[in-house]
């Protein structure tokens, strides 16, 4: 008797996207918001992930599927953002762009995508003081202000 001929399975009409980053992120990705680590099955296609982590700028990353494929997007934020370490004295709250971002000193630290940025340091009692930083990736800078009355 005759064997029926065996039908190759039809081949993947997805691809699974393995994601992660550090710190953690929710990552926005075809209409859902995920939090690192996780693994997506997705059509094949190019897809555009925004990485958010409260106090960090948000950070995009492309990636291609394909089927059968499991790329991966492993996003290191912190190596694509600049830090700024702030000494002020004795304290002031600390707008980054027209967005207020804290009070110093609890506020020690920012986190800044690269680019010029504008930093306004505001006291009750001493003033305002601006100051520009340009941030590059990767990069650390201390930024001193001493506010005094003028």
């Amino acid at each position: 008797p005759r064997q029926p001929a065996e039908t190759a399975p039809p081949p993947p009409a997805t691809g699974r996207l393995v994601v992660s980053s550090q710190p953690w992120a929710s990552v926005e990705i075809d209409g859902q918001t995920r939090r690192t680590p996780f693994e997506i099955e997705l059509a094949p296609g190019t897809y555009s992930l925004q990485f958010r982590n409260p106090g960090l700028p948000a950070v995009r990353e492309q990636v291609t599927v394909s089927a059968g494929g499991e790329p991966q997007a492993a996003v290191r934020l912190l190596d694509r953002l600049a830090e700024v370490t702030l000494d002020i004295r004795p304290w002031a709250v600390v707008t980054v762009n027209g967005a207020e971002r804290g009070t110093t000193p609890e506020l020690r630290t920012l986190y800044q995508a690269p680019g010029e940025h504008t930093i306004r340091f505001v006291h009750p009692q001493l003033g305002e003081t601006t100051r520009t930083v340009s941030a590059t990736a990767g990069a650390s800078q201390r930024l001193t202000v001493l506010m005094t009355q003028e």
